[in-house]
This record gives C-alpha cells, structure tokens and sequence, in this order.
C-alpha cells in the first residue's frame, strides 16, 4: 500500500546515475514539500525519503543488493 503523502506527489526533477539508478525530486501536493523516491534501473524498487542525503544512501544501499 503506498502512503498518502507518495501517492499525491508530483515528479518535478530527475538525477539519473551511468548506470541506470536514479532519484526523483517530488512535491507533495497536498504539503508541498519537497521529498525524494531512489530507484532501481526500470523503477523496479523504489525507497521515499524526505531529504537528498537519505535519499542518496538510499541509491547506494539498492546498488549493493
């Protein structure tokens, strides 16, 4: 079940890693705060936080699965 904050966020940037992870800067729609989603190559597996610094452990801790 995805959490209402993630559900009404809206995608408003992108840093995408050579090989292929990325994160997403969103806004909550309702809030309008700012927060991350750290994905898998493909979106498979994606991990939301609400600051760039967890967000990039978050890519680095999805890399060594």
């Amino acid at each position: 079940m995805v959490a209402d904050s993630q559900a009404n966020a809206a995608p408003i940037g992108r840093t995408e890693y050579d090989d292929g992870f990325y994160i997403e800067t969103l806004t909550d729609q309702r809030t309008g705060e700012p927060m991350y989603r750290s994905c898998t190559p493909g979106g498979g597996i994606c991990r939301y936080s609400s600051d760039l610094w967890q967000a990039e452990l978050y890519v680095q801790h999805l890399r060594a699965r």
